[in-house]
């Protein structure tokens, strides 16, 4: 797998910048989620998913849209993890 360096930031509700990192892109259930790391979350291991829109002819940008079904974000979880625990596997 080709690995991914994306760069991005986030605004919050309040109008706060957030930076992160784009790991991962995971189909689920035919929609496609992002994985993000946040910026300072590398010792945690903590992500974000959200669900990646994205946009259309008529528009030059993609979303990001918040994800709320738990069981999706834990679908989604398991998948990058599952992911990255065969690569590791594949590595050895």
């Amino acid at each position: 797998m080709e690995e991914m360096n994306n760069n991005i930031t986030l605004t919050d509700e309040e109008g706060n910048e957030i930076n992160c990192e784009m790991l991962d892109m995971i189909e689920y259930e035919g929609k496609t989620y992002a994985v993000l790391g946040m910026e300072g979350s590398e010792e945690t291991g903590e992500v974000a998913i959200m669900e990646y829109v994205f946009g259309d002819d008529d528009s030059d940008s993609d979303d990001l849209i918040s994800v709320e079904d738990e069981k999706v974000l834990d679908a989604v979880l398991d998948l990058f993890i599952a992911r990255y625990e065969e690569e590791d596997g594949d590595a050895e």
